[in-house]
């Protein structure tokens, strides 16, 4: 019998049982002592059935595991049931191993994140542990020195933090407009369309366009300039990339990318610097040829969200 895992494992589950079931089966050959399980409750009664479903799935225990869940009876989308839920996770734990429904990952993904939660874990400069490389070919383990780099890019397709980082997430960004009105971002980190996106983004999450959760997330990380690690190895596979999804419909580069084992010993690097050349590389690679595909009258029906919204916090108040 295998030797249970020590790091608690938070799983976010929600209407789609044969994903869950997939990652699932990642988390029981790893055999966490603790599992966490957060799931949002159906859209309409005809969904009910899915999401107790998939709910039976995560926790279809057979190991010694302390199981506890967070499961709302009421839908509340995207954003809110997982920024809730991750906040209920770390009222419970220090650190936590994190996977959604569809993120699927290589067995050695669980030992890397608990070896750099320890090693990491009193580092203020460190927010979170990510096991996502998009850079096949360019960031070849084989030839890379180091197991793993620091990042501005907080990619959440399978990831580690800890408490002390978690504390600083602030779902509605209450920061985001007096530091807009500064100029915080551009003076902090320069003027580039890496930059140019990010106010893009944190503009519409403030005004309440997309429901979700991971930009709030990165603000944070940028907020208290922090940094990142990404693997050298991708650890994750997204195969959540189905025509059912919320957000991810229609597959791209991002879509169940291969994924290798990482190796050990780790090899730590020697500088806490960024490294410029990987995420400007994952820039162009990722973010950049999404920007380029949005069609002009996706851009008006943004910019009509956006108003619509603004007059919204206006008329209350807000």
């Amino acid at each position: 019998m295998s030797q249970v895992f020590n790091v608690p494992i938070a799983l976010i589950v929600f209407n789609r049982p044969e994903l869950t079931a997939q990652v699932f089966e990642c988390i029981r050959a790893a055999r966490p002592r603790q599992l966490f399980v957060i799931a949002d409750g159906p859209r309409h009664p005809e969904e009910r059935d899915l999401c107790e479903r998939t709910r039976a799935i995560a926790t279809s225990i057979d190991w010694e595991c302390d199981v506890q869940t967070n499961f709302s009876e009421a839908n509340l989308g995207c954003g809110k049931r997982i920024a809730s839920g991750l906040t209920w996770v770390f009222e419970h734990c220090e650190e936590a191993i994190i996977l959604e429904d569809d993120c699927v990952a290589d067995p050695t993904f669980f030992p890397y994140c608990a070896e750099l939660l320890d090693k990491y874990r009193d580092d203020e400069k460190i927010a979170m542990i990510s096991g996502t490389n998009y850079l096949q070919g360019y960031s070849d383990p084989n030839t890379v020195p180091d197991s793993y780099y620091f990042s501005r890019f907080s990619l959440i397709c399978g990831w580690a933090t800890w408490r002390r980082a978690w504390k600083n997430f602030d779902f509605e960004m209450k920061e985001w407009p007096a530091l807009k009105s500064i100029g915080w971002l551009e003076k902090t980190y320069g003027h580039n369309p890496v930059t140019k996106l990010r106010r893009r983004n944190f503009d519409r999450v403030y005004l309440g366009v997309p429901d979700i959760w991971d930009t709030q997330w990165q603000f944070s990380v940028l907020r208290h300039n922090s940094l990142v690690i990404l693997p050298t190895a991708n650890l994750i596979c997204n195969i959540g990339f189905v025509e059912s999804a919320t957000h991810t419909k229609v597959p791209n580069c991002q879509a169940n990318l291969e994924t290798f084992p990482m190796i050990f010993p780790l090899k730590h690097p020697a500088s806490f610097a960024p490294d410029e050349g990987r995420d400007n590389y994952t820039f162009k690679k990722i973010f950049l040829p999404t920007l380029k595909k949005r069609s002009i009258l996706q851009r008006v029906k943004t910019r009509a969200s956006l108003i619509a919204s603004r007059s919204i916090r206006l008329f209350s108040g807000k």
